[in-house]
């Protein structure tokens, strides 16, 4: 199985959470691709049989950029996604509005 994580990370915690996530999938036996999400192709996607998203949260809110990537990504044809969020201080609903937005895409 290929799981495909694309994060958003500046300091690098939420790529090293990322990173942490896609080890424990490759202990178990799964293959994994984890992407940067100015560089990754939505075409990458279709490949993926799992879609992971891990985001920073920015002044109580997801990457503004990642949002926008969700929601131009192709339909996701009903296969599993996952929300990653990593934060100093509040998440507020950042989870929700990245899983809300991910899950539209799974239709």
């Amino acid at each position: 199985m290929l799981i495909h994580i694309v994060h958003q990370s500046s300091t690098g915690n939420t790529l090293l959470g990322a990173r942490a996530m896609a080890d424990e999938f490759g202990a178990t036996g799964h293959q994994w691709r984890l992407s940067r999400v100015r560089d990754t192709e939505h075409a990458s996607l279709v490949e993926a049989d799992i879609i992971g998203i891990a985001t920073a949260v920015y002044g109580f809110a997801p990457a503004r950029n990642m949002l926008r990537f969700i929601d131009s990504m192709p339909e996701l044809a009903g296969r599993p996604a996952f929300v990653l969020c990593c934060c100093s201080c509040v998440p507020a609903n950042s989870m929700r509005t990245v899983w809300k937005r991910l899950n539209s895409k799974r239709m």
